[in-house]
């Protein structure tokens, strides 16, 4: 959409999910809570900085991901860290498996 008008409803959940996908995934890669910019994440999901912090906004509004500041041994502050709540984690395991359904419908069809 390139910065003009508004996005649409479904780009906006796509969003949300390729967020909660990429929290995810750095969370369990890491071992705690997605630690780095926003625009890092923007960059991980392929979006603007912007869409980024309107889907952690959202998110976080939903109570789908927890944010929580982060400060290093000497007290100076580090990217947030977020994570996802139980909401998020059964939500995204909704949609991961709705991919799965999908996925074996479409390979059924094109068995046919």
């Amino acid at each position: 959409m390139a910065g003009k008008g508004r996005a649409s409803v479904n780009d906006m959940k796509r969003v949300e999910v390729l967020v909660l996908m990429e929290i995810d995934q750095q969370t369990e890669d890491n071992g705690g809570p997605y630690g780095f910019s926003r625009k890092t994440l923007a960059e991980r999901v392929g979006v603007s900085p912007y869409r980024a912090r309107a889907a952690i906004d959202r998110l976080d509004s939903e109570g789908m991901i927890d944010v929580v500041s982060r400060y290093s041994d000497d007290g100076g502050q580090l990217a947030n860290g977020i994570c996802l709540t139980e909401r998020g984690e059964w939500y995204l395991e909704g949609v991961r498996t709705g991919m799965l359904v999908q996925e074996m419908l479409e390979d059924e069809v094109a068995d046919r």
